[in-house]
């Protein structure tokens, strides 16, 4: 008997970690949270496409990310960007326990058919942003997060870029243009159906989209003035 024990455990002990990892479940019965891995891999596949340079993962920008998922825990479903943030920021809010790094990373990015590089805006009053701060070329770093809202409300995810992408009339791939991604706030601006737009004293506008009621996306835009390194990483706690 000892011996087809110890053949046992040998045997559970050889199989590959990932093994059933979609089928995980954490003690209140719902899938894992993501991790760093999965969220670099899935932003790296989509740069891949373009030749771009792999993003490296950054634990402070996760941090930076950790803390504003922290703060939103209660309202995740009231998508906001962390105020005056000199990073770039994509934000998704999913209900169903379907939705993770992969799933999430794959949706921003496939954005890409609403984006035109030869005018740089998005096509029809769709949203483009999520995907042009994934590929934009001068970022270098990401981290990420993936949070269980409070009262069984969903899933929040939270990516930090630096230097952030989405500057004003900028595009992922360079140049200068008069259409721009991400508008600036201006005081006549006024909000459409398929996005609002968010003012702050900085200067950045955030756009946020809805396309069902089961899940909300949200980007960021940036003055080009508010670009690192004028911040400092290593200041985050």
């Amino acid at each position: 008997m000892w011996r087809f024990a110890t053949l046992a455990a040998i045997l559970l002990l050889s199989l590959p970690s990932h093994a059933d990892s979609t089928s995980l479940r954490n003690s209140n019965g719902r899938k894992p949270l993501s991790k760093p891995a999965e969220f670099l891999a899935a932003h790296n596949k989509i740069r891949a496409i373009h030749n771009l340079t792999n993003l490296s993962w950054n634990r402070v920008l996760a941090r930076y990310a950790r803390r504003w998922a922290n703060r939103r825990l209660d309202d995740c479903k009231n998508l906001e960007h962390s105020p005056n943030s000199p990073f770039g920021e994509n934000l998704f809010w999913g209900l169903r326990d379907h939705w993770n790094a992969s799933e999430v990373v794959e949706y921003w990015g496939g954005e890409m058919r609403n984006y035109d590089p030869i005018t740089n805006e998005c096509l029809n009053n769709s949203v483009c942003g999520h995907y042009t701060q994934i590929v934009w070329n001068t970022t270098q770093c990401v981290g990420c997060v993936h949070a269980l809202c409070n009262n069984n409300e969903g899933h929040l995810f939270v990516c930090s870029y630096d230097p952030p992408g989405n500057i004003y009339f900028q595009g992922p791939f360079g140049g200068h243009f008069s259409k721009c991604i991400v508008y600036p706030p201006s005081s006549n601006e006024s909000s459409s159906t398929l996005s609002e737009n968010l003012h702050d004293p900085t200067g950045i506008a955030a756009v946020i989209t809805s396309s069902t009621r089961d899940f909300i996306s949200g980007t960021m835009g940036h003055p080009a003035y508010e670009t690192p390194p004028k911040f400092n990483l290593n200041n985050i706690v």
